[in-house]
């Protein structure tokens, strides 16, 4: 049998071989993440006709081997892993390596590797491979963090989970306070309208009186006022009492009694006006009792008679009213006009106000559970307002009118102040009491301010807003001040008092004193602490601009989509716009990824050739990184598989050529016995 035949066979074999990797390519060319194969042939065992010889001495050069090939085997084929490109999918869970990398996947028993990331979340969260039911490998964070040194398991991803609220403990603030900002020396004051409670008595003060007309007057008496007191009893007498802030209408009737003799009774009377009576034997004539230039008093006291007869002859002041004092029943005011207030148990007293031009929230107190006095609504009221100054707050003067007293600065000043009662209903407004809180203001504020609104979240996630206030005071120094707009439990202020921040004289940050701290009702661990970090700031001329940089503090968050890094990191993004880590999926390299065993289904064996896997992070030790929302294409290249083709199908046609002639000799061969 001529060996050409056998030659001829074995070329049609091993082209038919490397037809069979083609056509595996291009059933291919659209497989996710599929790498290419090629056939590589080698030449058959050559047998020797000849053998060659050596040159001899003599001269001759040396003859070759004469050798005969039996045909062509195929020497390998070889999977080429070279990178396919990336075609876009939006999908969250599509991942793509560009890089060496093979991701790694488990199905409980084995372990494979392959470079389809065509992944999806199963009911478990779970990722998968859906195709094959495979679970992508990786590490799961813990507490937003990832131990890669640990060994790779499942990886699941909650959708749907719950980040839990953390409470705010620290705030860092940024921003520049203006050095050329007006300091502040005082705070704005407003004023209410008069309260009154009723007829004057002896222990009422001077200054405190009002005369007992239809809209009552105060009197005007003033701490150093003279009132000058005449009487003639056969001889001309002239006294002066000096007013203070502390005498009273019975020390005023005392002394008058004192300076006109033992004969003379002065009382004040149960109407609240000053009865004299002239009990010795001489009448009193050219009587007068009166301030210079005070009108309403000189009217008031023009009522005593300017002669009392003698033995008995009597006559009173006209009747007076007094100013409400703090201790005063709310239930036993009256306004000006002599109305009632007109408030019961229940009713509902709203107050609000702007701050610095910014409204406060409207925050409510119940009559006669939070106060019953006028100063206890006094305090309430500076607790709702967050007053922080010792030195400054709400109180009542001493002609009964409610006085606001703000912090210094404009950031403090109240202006639009409303304090208005309803039935608990809150169906019929207290009208007599609306009208006496009409409030004017009496002085404005000094002082530059720079207001900063924050929000931060109690341990329940609940949020607080937070309003701090920054007023100069000195030379590189500032007063701040925070309330908490919607808590009144405790009062409105939050910071302790008027705090300090101090600059150095190039305009940085020196020193700062003070927290926040904010008394809760709501279940949620209280008071909430709070460190505010000023070191940020900076006094330079040029407007003052500060704001919130961080806060630490969050509310409840529920997981909704998710984010895949180069580096392999899974970043959960929650409700509340947080993000977390929630683990980092794992990448395999291998000394010789041509050894890998292909099993199918996208999936790649370890094998004794290919080395064993290096497990690791993406990025590292050349395992690639890892593109979100792509998958890696064929890396097929159809001009080429097509051009192997028409020369694996010349090379078929060339093998088949030599059996036919092969044939065709041995025909002659036969027909020689013929």
């Amino acid at each position: 049998m001529m060996r050409s035949m056998f030659a001829g066979v074995s070329g049609i074999k091993a082209h038919q071989t490397r037809m069979d990797v083609i056509g595996n390519n291009l059933a291919n060319v659209n497989t996710t993440g599929f790498k290419f194969s090629r056939v590589t042939f080698k030449d058959m065992l050559n047998q020797t006709v000849r053998g060659g010889t050596a040159p001899t001495a003599t001269g001759t050069g040396g003859i070759n081997p004469a050798q005969v090939g039996l045909g062509v085997l195929v020497a390998g084929i070889d999977t080429i892993h070279d990178q396919g490109n990336l075609q876009a999918t939006g999908k969250p869970t599509d991942m793509a390596i560009q890089g060496n990398g093979f991701f790694v996947l488990n199905n409980g028993q084995t372990t494979s590797y392959s470079r389809d990331g065509s992944f999806d979340i199963n009911a478990n969260g779970v990722l998968i491979n859906p195709s094959n039911g495979y679970r992508v490998q990786g590490w799961q964070a813990v507490n937003g963090a990832v131990d890669t040194s640990a060994p790779v398991g499942d990886i699941t991803i909650p959708i749907g989970s719950r980040m839990v609220a953390q409470a705010t403990s620290n705030v860092y603030l940024v921003g520049n306070l203006n050095a050329d900002a007006e300091i502040g020396t005082r705070g704005s004051i407003s004023r209410s309208d008069y309260y009154l409670a009723g007829v004057a008595q002896a222990s009422t003060y001077l200054i405190s009186l009002f005369d007992d007309t239809s809209t009552a007057n105060p009197l005007s008496l003033s701490s150093g006022d003279s009132i000058a007191l005449h009487w003639n009893d056969g001889s001309s007498h002239d006294s002066t009492f000096t007013v203070s802030s502390t005498v009273t209408l019975g020390d005023f009737a005392s002394w008058l009694s004192g300076q006109m003799g033992a004969n003379v009774t002065v009382s004040v009377t149960s109407s609240g006006a000053i009865q004299i009576t002239n009990n010795g034997s001489t009448a009193i004539t050219s009587l007068s009792i009166t301030v210079s230039g005070n009108t309403v008093f000189n009217n008031v006291f023009d009522d005593i008679s300017s002669t009392l007869a003698a033995s008995g002859g009597t006559d009173s002041s006209a009747a007076m009213e007094r100013a409400a004092t703090s201790s005063d029943s709310l239930f036993d005011l009256t306004t000006s006009q002599g109305n009632s207030l007109g408030l019961v148990t229940g009713d509902v007293i709203y107050i609000s106000a702007f701050k610095g031009g910014i409204a406060l929230s409207t925050l409510s107190g119940v009559v006669g559970t939070d106060f019953s006095t006028l100063g206890e609504l006094a305090e309430y009221v500076e607790d709702v307002f967050g007053i922080t100054s010792s030195a400054n707050g709400v109180s009542i003067d001493s002609l009964g009118r409610m006085l606001v007293e703000a912090d210094i600065g404009s950031g403090n000043a109240f202006s639009n102040i409303s304090i208005v009662a309803k039935n608990s209903a809150g169906t019929t407004e207290r009208n007599y009491f609306n009208a006496v809180n009409n409030f004017s203001t009496v002085q404005t504020a000094t002082g530059e301010s720079a207001t900063l609104s924050m929000t931060v979240y109690d341990s329940l996630g609940v949020e607080h807003r937070v309003t701090m206030i920054f007023t100069r005071t000195a030379a590189n120094t500032w007063a701040w001040n925070a309330d908490c707009a919607d808590d009144v439990f405790e009062g409105r202020n939050i910071s302790g008092g008027m705090q300090t921040i101090e600059f150095l004289s190039n305009g940085s940050y020196n020193t700062s004193t003070g927290n926040l701290s904010i008394d809760l009702d709501n279940g949620a661990s209280s008071p909430l602490q709070i460190t505010p970090n000023m070191s940020m700031f900076t006094q330079f001329s040029g407007d003052s601009s500060i704001s919130l940089r961080q806060q630490d503090g969050y509310p409840m968050g529920i997981l909704e989509k998710f984010a895949i890094g180069a580096g392999g990191d899974i970043t959960g993004i929650y409700s509340n716009g947080l993000t977390d880590l929630i683990g980092k999926i794992a990448l395999a390299t291998f000394s010789n990824p041509g050894g890998l065993l292909k099993e199918g289904d996208n999936l790649y064996k370890q094998s004794m050739t290919s080395g064993v896997a290096q497990v690791g992070e993406p990025g590292t030790g050349g395992r690639g990184t890892i593109s979100n929302g792509v998958l890696e294409m064929s890396n097929v290249d159809l001009a080429r598989e097509f051009t192997d083709m028409i020369i694996t199908q010349r090379g078929f046609q060339a093998s088949s050529r030599i059996i036919s002639t092969s044939d065709e000799l041995l025909q002659e061969l036969v027909n020689l016995k013929r």
